[in-house]
């Protein structure tokens, strides 16, 4: 999860350490336009027909909208980062103002009457510029469609003019082009907004080609200036001041320039693809004349023509015909990259595990081709696939298989081991490794096809649990035959069973762990098609439950409808729901639900919920930090609970068991609600929140000490919290925390007072009336 701290001071060495970490494939076109939601987690992007909207913390996206009617372009999020603005490029020349959790076009502003290039907004005040000589300010929650103020430059000879608002969002500037003694000159001049008729209170005139990008740093000290020939000056936003320039250059022409969210460094796209970022601090404070370059950024095989740093966190979005995000890395999350020299194309099997060892035990480059295609077709090696679930560096990865395979067989396979040649035993290429994320969260998984020799094949263990105490690593590998992998034959469906799939779950899932119960089973599965791993609920239904499409669609059943529910969701707390489907097993009806797979991959503890993760991680924890953590599990909670209602969803039951727990991709945790009732009326909506209310306070107090046990010692805890005066219930719970063995040194619920007040009052006095009033409460703690 994205918190409000800046998680990393932006520094050179930060930036160079910029990194891909995705690639969005999701655009016909080139992408016209992108833009930042102002708490940094959203992005919204552009190809004139379609727009998609990320959730750039989860690395996910979230929501595509197409229009068929108009071509669009300029999208920017509005101070509700559920609705954007855009503009049409064909007649008529409007401003939309959109909704796109509903999809509905709130509003439709109009006055311009040729093409609209520049839309900026701050709050609720619209800046709009448009080749019928105009700029034009337009209120966004005004009752009325047209404009309230109009600059027109009709009797300027370029008639081009360029506007931006400050980030104080009193004041904003504009450019445009002026003749002296013959020459062409550009005019830049700052207005207030609400004074706009009493004209520019600030005007400077600078020398260059046409400005066709005007921009403000962030900390309102500086506004940026970028000419047609690709030339960048950077002035004082007081008083107009030229403190540097960048001379033009034939690679910077029509691309975007941004400023990092510091206002030290400067991010240009380029022509030929690459990213560019100059520090302008030092020549700022000298007074020199020129930034310096700093960083190089790979990305784009063609033009990349937008870039913008995220307005919160260590974030940077560039754009060609494909979205690129790139983020600092520095963490156990690092994938190193394969040198590039490799000391000869022999296997040989050495028996440490070192760097020098990967160079040669892998057959890695396309130029081993042929090499690969004559052991994949030789009689004498079988492929199999292995799946593992990792939170090491590739190098590592490459030595665990390097290792393991080593060492697990099965005791009959040791003599028949003997007799083949060592460098025969298997056969491992780099094109056939894929690392990466699991769904949208911070977890690694990694698969690898290999070469076994046939001889031994048969005595591999399926499934290994590998433990490396030094380095604090836990891991599983999972071995399957290919030919194992064989699809059962779809049975045609007509259009009247269209949610019955039969063996859809054997055809496209490998189960590589499962759970099973009486009335429902989850099972851990790698999905070859897109080579990710996912959890799948598979639920039984009633025996006469009718599979027609009639009856689905309009079913009551509590699970469909909750399959139902989820389908339409989308938010980083609430669990994602890929596919779901009904097949028959046995002529007995099941559900089957595809969700995302969440766990938190650390050493101590696989912790698949907040249960088992407050108990291995949260209770050795110092009390100031493990005070920080309690508000930071609760307000995602309350995120959360705050997006079902506004759909009139409610949980179940909220208890730490039904709670699941991840990491992000920037390794923070991420609390995932899963259980919904989608049956409560309004009549039950109070009850409801008061049971809510009840269920956040008894998990706060689990959350500053887990006991272990099952629900009843630990319910038993709470009560007798709950009966006892609270100073002599501060007491008691002391002396029983002496009994939890990995509690904190210095742990006491003394430390935690304030918490444990806001608990009683809770649980017990019931004067909360909504989640927003408790979210207040929770951030005043800390």
């Amino acid at each position: 999860m994205i918190t409000d701290e800046p998680t990393v001071e932006i520094t050179k060495d930060v930036l160079q350490g910029l990194k891909i970490q995705k690639v969005y494939k999701d655009f016909l076109k080139e992408i016209n336009s992108i833009d930042f939601s102002q708490n940094g987690q959203y992005l919204v992007a552009c190809d004139d027909q379609v727009v998609n909207v990320f959730d750039i913390a989860n690395m996910k996206k979230i929501r595509t909208m197409y229009n068929n009617t108009q071509e669009i372009d300029m999208v920017k999020f509005t101070k509700d980062q559920t609705h954007i603005i855009c503009v049409t490029k064909n007649e008529p020349y409007e401003i939309w103002h959109w909704a796109f959790e509903e999809n509905q076009i709130l509003k439709k502003f109009s006055g311009h009457t040729k093409i609209i290039y520049q839309l900026e907004i701050y709050n609720q005040i619209i800046l709009s510029c448009s080749f019928d000589d105009t700029l034009r300010l337009w209120e966004l929650n005004q009752q009325q469609d047209t404009c309230y103020a109009v600059l027109d430059l009709s009797s300027k000879p370029d008639n081009r003019v360029i506007g931006a608002f400050d980030y104080s969002g009193n004041s904003f500037g504009m450019s445009f082009v002026e003749k002296e003694n013959g020459q062409s000159i550009n005019c830049v001049q700052l207005y207030q907004i609400r004074k706009f008729e009493l004209g520019p209170y600030q005007v400077k005139k600078i020398s260059g080609t046409t400005v066709i990008q005007l921009k403000f740093s962030a900390d309102n000290q500086f506004i940026l200036c970028v000419c047609s020939d690709g030339q960048i000056q950077i002035l004082d936003s007081y008083l107009l001041n030229t403190l540097f320039d960048i001379p033009g250059n034939a690679d910077r022409i029509n691309v975007n320039v941004c400023f990092t969210p510091d206002s030290k460094f400067l991010i240009t796209g380029s022509n030929s693809g690459y990213l560019y970022v100059i520090s302008i601090q030092n020549a700022i404070k000298t007074q020199t004349q020129a930034g310096q370059l700093i960083a190089k950024l790979e990305g784009h095989q063609r033009k990349c023509k937008l870039v913008l740093f995220n307005p919160k966190y260590c974030c940077l979005i560039s754009t060609c015909r494909n979205l690129v995000h790139y983020e600092f890395i520095n963490s156990n999350l690092v994938i190193e990259e394969i040198p590039e020299e490799i000391e000869n194309d022999k296997v040989i099997i050495q028996e440490t595990a070192d760097e020098n060892k990967i160079k040669v035990i892998l057959v890695m480059y396309n130029h081993n081709y042929k090499l690969r295609q004559i052991i994949k077709n030789s009689n004498k090696s079988s492929q199999l696939l292995i799946t593992f679930q990792h939170l090491l560096k590739f190098s590592q990865f490459l030595q665990s298989i390097i290792i393991h395979l080593e060492e697990c067989w099965y005791p009959p396979a040791l003599k028949l081991k003997k007799k083949i040649k060592q460098n025969n035993l298997f056969q491992c290429f780099y094109q056939d490794i894929n690392i990466g994320f699991i769904t949208s969260t911070g977890q690694i998984k990694s698969t690898a096809f290999i070469y076994v020799h046939k001889t031994i094949r048969e005595y591999l263990i399926k499934k290994i649990c590998i433990d490396q105490k030094q380095e604090r690593v836990r891991f599983l590998m999972h071995f399957f035959k290919i030919e194992n992998i064989i699809k059962i034959p779809y049975v045609h469906q007509d259009y009247k069973n269209q949610f019955l799939k039969t063996n859809k779950f054997k055809n496209e899932f490998i189960i590589l762990n499962e759970e099973i119960e009486t009335h429902q089973s989850l099972f851990q599965v790698y999905k070859l098609v897109d080579d990710q791993i996912y959890y799948v609920k598979r639920i039984h239904l009633r025996v006469n439950f009718n599979s027609s499409f009639m009856n689905v669609f309009n079913t009551k059943d509590v699970y469909i409808n909750i399959a139902k529910i989820l389908a339409s969701l989308s938010h980083p707390n609430v669990i994602r729901l890929y596919d779901w489907w009904i097949e028959m097993l046995n002529f007995q009806p099941y559900l089957f639900m595809q969700i995302e797979y969440c766990i938190y991959p650390r050493y101590i503890s696989q912790a698949k919920n907040l249960l088992s993760y407050s108990y291995f991680y949260m209770n050795p924890m110092p009390h100031k930090q493990k005070q920080k953590h309690i508000q930071d599990i609760i307000l995602q909670i309350i995120q959360a609970l705050e997006f079902l209602k506004l759909r009139k969803i409610h949980l179940i039951d909220l208890k730490p068991e039904n709670i699941m727990v991840t990491i992000t991709v920037t390794g923070d945790l991420q609390i995932v609600l899963a259980d919904f009732n989608p049956q409560i009326t309004n009549q039950q909506q109070q009850c409801y929140l008061d049971y809510t209310f009840q269920s956040i306070g008894t998990l706060i107090l689990n959350l500053i000490l887990t006991f272990p046990g099952d629900a009843t010692l630990r319910n038993n805890y709470i009560s007798k919290f709950l009966n006892c005066k609270f100073e002599e219930s501060l007491t008691l719970l002391d002396s029983w925390a002496q009994k939890v063995k990995n509690r904190n040194r210095e742990f006491s619920f003394q430390l935690y007072k304030n918490l444990l007040l806001l608990v009683k009052s809770i649980i017990t006095d019931s004067h909360f009336h909504d989640f927003h009033e408790l979210k207040k409460s929770i951030q005043k703690i800390y």
